[in-house]
């Protein structure tokens, strides 16, 4: 457009010169400007070969930059997967061994509370007896007769209490024994077998004795023992619950550092992915550049070579000889044709000038600017050439205007549903946080109460030790108070406990003696007892009731209190698995919330990129149609103006009818 309005004003500027001089001025103006145009597109291709270099190099970087990245990310995800599962199942063992450890120990305890339980029993039978049986050999030893009854029921007292003693007898001792335990008070042969009885009774005495030390030394060593299996447990235990402890602190770290990377590695991905879309952009907006670029310069060197070539052909020496004197022949016989051709080029003219600036159309003032030069048949065909070219232009215009409104309603759609697809990917983003955030919180919260309930638990087997050391502490001291008082009580029974029936038979004894023999000399002064032995005695025997309540209510107490601590402990358990059960399901719901928000921003970036995209897409729509939207009826009316000042153009220059 620009060739041919300079084309135009040359030939306005030259009309007083000749033909073939204006001719080559203008070859020579359109190679000029030719040439300016081809610098111009070279610095431009320049500038766009530099960007894409730039761009290209930029990009491909990122790219392997972010594939190593993701190469990574992918081993550091699959090698915290793995600890992480290994450390699931590492927890589950260690917390089978501490519930075994647990259920051991309280095996163990249960085993010995009702072994020392026998044992107490045992040992007091044993105490028992061997008083019993220290008393009779006593008053054997004394021989007397009085004392048989006492003795007899001292060692049945000690035989029912320790029958498996008599197990270690001989026959003939077993029968001794029997007889003895058998004969009347009155009977005479008592002194006989005196001897042979307290060897008896000594016999017994010391089985009972080596008995009682064994079973101390056994029921020390199994003190020991359990205390030795206790620690051990104990120990064992600590271990376990430490080895959790640890355990779950990695498995927490493991699982944080786990979804930190599945985060990092969908951000890289998605910015890989736009990174890749842009590069391929990039190559093939290049290689259009690189294309249009090549196809311009052939273009335009085509041109060159033809102006260049036609301007050779005029300015050649023989051919403007010619010209010239051809011209000088036909200049005089063609006058006055030329001055009729020129009225009817100047009224064409002036029609399309007033055309060109009606509608500012620079190729119809071109065409007017021709008009005054050229010959009509040049003239008419440039009007029909100018007049296929505006129809198709608006043709074009009208497939390109219905373009523009179907492209940017689509546009226009697609961006409304973009932007409700990332607002409600933002909710989503924003209501999985806050989930994740919460979650957090009560993870943490529950993780405390889980350490409480291990210090409470901890603090209430400190107390129940301290309890029982001092339950055993005092159920001992009052069984050996109440050893002690038996065995006073027995000492003093000897002397003053007779009952009344004892003394009645002794009455009885003395009457058949008087029938049977003379009456005897006068003896002692009937001697009394010491009065205040009854109420020693039964003070003791109170103190030995008061011991017996004391070791019922201890161990009443003693049990209560074990019955509360392992309904405190099983109830603290129960919370505490509760609490862990929580802490799991928890966890397992945040790192599916961690995975949804993972998937929820790469969601949003492809979003936003399709959005940015539409963006572009809108502006460059708005670019190159705004213009023709604007002003679409007017550009169309323009373009009738120009087809129907052409048309009478064409028709005044029709109407001059030369042959």
């Amino acid at each position: 457009m620009r060739v041919i309005a300079s084309f135009a004003s040359a030939a306005v500027l030259a009309a007083e010169e000749r033909p073939i001089t204006k001719v080559v001025n203008l070859l020579k103006e359109m190679q000029h400007q030719l040439e300016e145009d081809a610098q111009r597109d070279e610095e431009t291709y320049n500038k766009l070969v530099c960007w894409c270099q730039s761009s290209d190099k930029e990009k491909t970087e990122a790219i392997a930059t972010a594939q190593s990245r993701i190469t990574d990310l992918t081993a550091a995800i699959e090698e915290n997967s793995a600890y992480s599962a290994q450390l699931e199942v590492e927890l589950k063992q260690h917390a089978k061994e501490l519930a075994q450890g647990k259920t051991a120990l309280g095996e163990a305890r249960s085993v010995r509370e009702h072994t020392a339980e026998d044992w107490y029993a045992t040992e007091k039978d044993l105490v028992q007896s061997i008083a019993a049986l220290k008393n009779a050999i006593m008053l054997l030893n004394k021989q007397h007769e009085s004392s048989l009854v006492q003795v007899a029921r001292l060692a049945q007292a000690a035989l029912a209490a320790r029958s498996h003693a008599v197990a270690g007898l001989s026959a003939q001792q077993h029968s001794t024994l029997t007889a003895f335990l058998q004969q009347p008070a009155s009977a005479g042969s008592y002194n006989s077998h005196s001897n042979e009885i307290t060897g008896i009774l000594n016999s017994m005495l010391e089985e009972m004795e080596k008995d009682l030390e064994e079973g101390r030394a056994g029921e020390s060593q199994e003190v020991a023992e359990y205390g030795n299996l206790k620690s051990t447990k104990t120990a064992e235990n600590d271990a376990s619950k430490k080895a959790i402890a640890t355990k779950k602190q990695e498995l927490a770290i493991t699982n944080e550092k786990l979804e930190a990377a599945k985060e990092d590695l969908a951000d890289t991905r998605a910015s890989l992915a736009a990174d890749v879309k842009f590069l391929s952009d990039l190559k093939l907006r290049c290689q259009s550049t690189d294309k249009e670029y090549s196809t311009r310069v052939s273009e335009r060197q085509t041109e060159l070579s033809a102006v260049q070539d036609t301007i050779k052909i005029l300015t050649e020496d023989d051919a403007a000889e010619t010209m010239t004197r051809s011209m000088s022949l036909l200049q005089v016989g063609a006058e006055t044709r030329r001055r009729q051709e020129r009225r009817l080029r100047q009224d064409a003219a002036h029609l399309l000038l007033q055309v060109a600036s009606k509608t500012g159309n620079k190729l119809i003032a071109a065409l007017a600017a021709r008009v005054e030069l050229d010959v009509f048949t040049k003239i008419k065909q440039a009007i029909d050439e100018m007049t296929a070219q505006l129809k198709q232009e608006m043709a074009d215009e009208v497939k390109h205007r219905d373009y523009c409104v179907s492209e940017l309603d689509i546009n226009a759609k697609d961006t409304a549903t973009k932007a409700r697809e990332i607002s409600e990917t933002e909710d989503t983003i924003d209501d999985l946080q806050q989930t994740i955030d919460q979650l957090t919180k009560e993870i943490e919260q529950a993780n405390k109460e889980i350490s409480e309930n291990k210090v409470e638990i901890k603090k209430a087997g400190m107390v129940r030790e301290a309890e029982n050391a001092d339950f055993q502490a005092t159920l001992q001291d009052q069984r050996t108070t109440e050893d002690i008082l038996k065995k006073a009580m027995t000492r003093l029974t000897v002397v003053y406990g007779k009952t009344q029936e004892e003394r009645l038979g002794a009455t009885g004894a003395s009457s058949f003696v008087q029938h049977a023999a003379s009456p005897p000399p006068p003896g002692f002064e009937k001697k009394e007892k010491n009065s205040g032995s009854t109420g020693v005695m039964s003070m003791i025997e109170s103190l030995i009731e008061d011991a017996k309540e004391m070791q019922a209510q201890a161990t009443k107490d003693e049990e209560q209190a074990q019955a509360d601590y392992e309904k405190f402990v099983a109830d603290s358990n129960d919370s505490i698995a509760r609490l862990e059960t929580s802490v799991t399901n928890k966890s397992e719901s945040k790192a599916s919330a961690r995975e949804q928000l993972a998937q929820a921003k790469n969601d949003l970036a492809a979003a936003q990129g399709d959005d940015a995209r539409l963006a572009q897409l809108a502006s460059d729509l708005h670019q190159d149609c705004d213009f023709t939207l604007k002003n679409f009826e007017s550009r169309q009316q323009a373009r009738q103006d120009e087809l129907d000042g052409m048309a009478q153009a064409k028709s005044i220059l029709s109407g001059a009818g030369l042959s």
